[in-house]
Formats: C-alpha cells, sequence, structure tokens
C-alpha cells in the first residue's frame, strides 16, 4: 500500500511525539501512542473511522511507540532515570558493570554512549526487511482469527497482565469497571483515550508543575521558570496549537466554504 503525504507527515510527526515523550521519564510507549493517536485522529478528516481499523491510527501508535526507544535512551545516559521499561534493564545491566551513567559518561566512557548510538542505528535497518515479511505473511494470518477466539483470549491477558502488576485482585475489579464506564462513553460519542491520557499524564504534570513552581518562588524568577526558556515557549506553543486546533481547523474550512460561494 502506498502511503501518501498526509500519512508521511502522519508518520513523521507521530515519531517526533514518540521521541519527546520517550525522554520523559517512567512515560513509556503507551503515553506516546495514545497521544500520536490522539493528534492523528484530531487531524483526520475522517475521525470517525479511527476505532474501526483506520491505517492513519495504526501508523500513529506504532510508529510513536517505535520512536520512544530512541528517546528514552537521553534519559537513562545522561540522568539515571529510565525513560521506558527497556531502559530500566539497560541501565541495570551498566550498573552490574560498574558503569556510571550522567554527563560524564560522554566524556570518560564515550565508546559506551556510540556503541547504543550504532547499534540502535543498525537494530532499526534490521527490523526494517523482518517487518516488511511479517507485515506481509503474519499479520495477513492473525485478522483472519474468529473474534470468537480472539476476544477472550485478548480478554484473559488483559486481567492476568492487570492482576500481575501488583497481584491485587482489587485491580481486576478496577479493570473490569473502568472498562464498562468506557463502553458507556463509547456508546454516547465521548473517546475513552483522552481520559485514560488524562489520569496517566496528570500526576505526572502535576509534579513537575509543582517543582517549577517551588523552584521558581525559591529563586524569585517565577515567570522565567516558566516563560523564560526557549524550549518552554516552543512546548507552550504547541499545547496551545493543539488545544485550538479543531477551532482554526472549523475556521479555515468555513473561510474556504465561503470563498467557494462567492466565486461559484
Amino acid at each position: 500500500m502506498k502511503i501518501s503525504w498526509v500519512g508521511k507527515f502522519n508518520l513523521l510527526r507521530s515519531s517526533i511525539i514518540g521521541t519527546l515523550v520517550g525522554i520523559l521519564p517512567g512515560a513509556g510507549g503507551s503515553i506516546a501512542g495514545l497521544v500520536a493517536y490522539s493528534e492523528a485522529r484530531r487531524s483526520s478528516k475522517n475521525p470517525e473511522n479511527f476505532g474501526k481499523g483506520e491505517p492513519a491510527g495504526v501508523q500513529a501508535t506504532e510508529s510513536a511507540n517505535n520512536a520512544t526507544v530512541g528517546g528514552g535512551f537521553i534519559p537513562t545516559l545522561v540522568l539515571g532515570i529510565p525513560g521506558t521499561p527497556p531502559d530500566a534493564v539497560i541501565l541495570g545491566a551498566l550498573m552490574v558493570q560498574g558503569v556510571r551513567t550522567g554527563p560524564d559518561l560522554f566524556t570518560d566512557e564515550g565508546s559506551i554512549v556510540y556503541t547504543f548510538i550504532y547499534g540502535l542505528f543498525i537494530a532499526t535497518l534490521l527490523m526494517l526487511p523482518v517487518g516488511l515479511v511479517i507485515g506481509r505473511y503474519a499479520y495477513k494470518s492473525i485478522i483472519h482469527v474468529p473474534k470468537a477466539l480472539l476476544v477472550p483470549t485478548v480478554a484473559f491477558m488483559t486481567v492476568i497482565g492487570t492482576y500481575a502488576i501488583r497481584n491485587n485482585p482489587a485491580d481486576v475489579v478496577i479493570m473490569i469497571l473502568l472498562g464498562i464506564f468506557g463502553w458507556v462513553l463509547g456508546r454516547f460519542g465521548f473517546s475513552a483515550s483522552p481520559i485514560v491520557l488524562g489520569l496517566i499524564l496528570g500526576n505526572i504534570a502535576e509534579q513537575g508543575f509543582v517543582q517549577a513552581w517551588t523552584i521558581g518562588a525559591a529563586t524569585e524568577n517565577l515567570f522565567g521558570m516558566f516563560f523564560g526558556r526557549p524550549i518552554s515557549l516552543v512546548i507552550l506553543g504547541f499545547t496551545v496549537l493543539s488545544l485550538f486546533y479543531p477551532l482554526i481547523r472549523i475556521a479555515i474550512e468555513n473561510f474556504k466554504a465561503k470563498r467557494q460561494g462567492g466565486l461559484s
């Protein structure tokens, strides 16, 4: 299937989202996938097709999930804080070998850093033919699995995964109740993905806001803490653009409709 320019832009945008989310310690690919999926659905001309096998949604989630691997190395190697669960395993392996992560790692043990960089690049090149082969043959057989067999299997694995996190049966009950709640929201036209994203990122955002406010108040530079750096301004700009994008899109479509009506 040939990917259009819209699809290529979707891949690029989702990869950037995955990289930026991977930089956040402890975020992981699930959050990156949700953010990329929400942005792809928000900018799509056919948002009602999402959740029904829309290729743009699959492209967004998978590209963002894969991009978190590279982004996760940044806090792992620079700060010693794993960005994703696999990075925690890598960090543990480095500590066992007596390698201390941090800014000095790039000057004192530069060969180790370049080993990770080249290894990630080579793995990406090797995964391309493997992904093409699996996508052509393996996934074709998966879509022919009957739903009567697939749905109970996925439900069983979901229950096992929920219980295995803390070995607490109450988590399974909460998962089932939230699943029913999400199904009810879907019946009334509400998307559950923004709610899940808010529950996951809300705690992280609140902690970051409190820390920034405390540091700004202590240094008597509260305004500069939030608006004094280019990175902060870029993030705030993207946040405002993402928030008002639906209104901007509607205004552009109305302008084009009026212009076409005037020309006709």
